[in-house]
């Protein structure tokens, strides 16, 4: 019996983080949103994968929305489509702008 072979691609899921204290990047701002990309197998996968780098960049992942797979015949903003496109050569995660909150 043949195993179904898993195919990778690039995902795309909105993110809420937190810095840790030493993390000052965002300033004053407590939590901040942000797409991030990154080369995946399937959600939990891409879960995973960003959930352990943002630890590595000083931040905690709060709550990972709207993950789906990057169409790249959509028109996204925040030059999304050119990370992606770094995300099919690099195979890294990539993200776009920080907004950053209070709350």
């Amino acid at each position: 019996m043949n195993t179904p072979k898993m195919e990778s691609k690039v995902w795309i899921g909105l993110a809420t983080v937190v810095p840790h204290d030493e993390n000052f990047d965002l300033g004053f701002g407590k939590k901040a949103s942000v797409n991030i990309l990154n080369w995946a197998f399937n959600r939990k996968d891409f879960a995973n994968k960003v959930k352990s780098q943002l630890l590595k960049y000083g931040y905690d992942l709060n709550e990972l929305e709207n993950v789906k797979p990057f169409d790249f015949t959509l028109e996204y903003g925040d030059n999304l489509k050119e990370l992606a496109n770094i995300v099919l050569v690099n195979k890294t995660l990539q993200w776009g702008t920080f907004y950053t909150f209070d709350d």
